[in-house]
C-alpha cells in the first residue's frame, strides 16, 4: 500500500467528517487498515479552518523500546486535536509518545548518520541500547 494512498484515504475521511458535522453536528469516520499517515495536525487542521474542533489519532507498529529496553513495544501512536478559540486564537496539538519522530530517525540510519539522544545513547539501530 503505497503512501500516497494512504494520504488520499485519510484526506477523504476527515473530509466526510467534516461533511457529517456539518450537517448533523458530529461527524465520526474510523479508517480500517491504517498505520502511519504523515503529519496528524494536516487532518485537524482541516476541521479548525472550518471553526470546528477536529481529532484525529492513530495507531501505529511497535517501535519505540521503553526505558532499558532492546526492542520497540509501544506505538508512536499520534493524535493531534484542534479547537477554536475566541477572537482569533486557536488551540492545536499534534504529539506522539516518542521522544524522536521515526522519520528523523530512518534519514539518519539510512544517511549513515548518527543520531545521539539521552545521555549520548546511540539510535543509530533505532534502540536505546546501542553502543
Amino acid at each position: 500500500m503505497s503512501s500516497l494512498w494512504l494520504i488520499r484515504h485519510f484526506l477523504y475521511s476527515m473530509s466526510l467528517a467534516i461533511r457529517k458535522a456539518e450537517t448533523s453536528g458530529v461527524g465520526w469516520v474510523t479508517c480500517r487498515g491504517s498505520n502511519h499517515f504523515g503529519i496528524c495536525q494536516w487532518y485537524t487542521q482541516m476541521a479548525l479552518d472550518r471553526g470546528m474542533v477536529g481529532v484525529c489519532a492513530t495507531n501505529t507498529s511497535p517501535l519505540v523500546a521503553p526505558t532499558r529496553s532492546k526492542e520497540g513495544v509501544f506505538g508512536t501512536n499520534p493524535i493531534s486535536i484542534a479547537a477554536p478559540g475566541m477572537d482569533g486564537d486557536r488551540f492545536l496539538l499534534d504529539m506522539s509518545t516518542s521522544a524522536v519522530a521515526v522519520g528523523k530517525i530512518e534519514i539518519q540510519v539510512y544517511g549513515s548518520q548518527e543520531i545521539f539522544l539521552l545521555r549520548n545513547k546511540c539510535l543509530k539501530c533505532l534502540t536505546l541500547s546501542c553502543t
